[in-house]
């Protein structure tokens, strides 16, 4: 059985000096602190933990940054909600959801 011998490299890595750069580089890319990435994937973490009070300042700035992904924050917002156990709340959320007529 033929075995790799210990301490070769792929032949990219001979050719290509760059190449080992970005290929430390790439595998992990954190987002920029204060990113939209960021403070959504802040706003996962407290959806996920039931924060509904930390949840919503963050929805509130970046539905103005991009309306677009409205339902996709609105969501976020329930999932809060629903990790929570606050119906109430959810159903208010859900509620300005069909006022905005914002798909669920």
């Amino acid at each position: 059985v033929w075995r790799k011998p210990v301490g070769l490299r792929p032949l990219w890595y001979h050719r290509a000096p760059n190449m080992r750069r970005f290929a430390a580089s790439a595998a992990h890319v954190a987002p920029m602190p204060g990113s939209w990435t960021q403070r959504v994937a802040e706003m996962d973490s407290l959806a996920a933990m039931g924060n509904v009070a930390g949840v919503e300042p963050l929805f509130h700035s970046l539905i103005a940054e991009a309306p677009g992904r409205s339902r996709f924050l609105h969501n976020m917002v329930l999932k809060a909600c629903a990790n929570s156990g606050d119906t109430g709340k959810a159903a208010e959320w859900f509620a300005r959801m069909r006022e905005r007529r914002v798909g669920a």
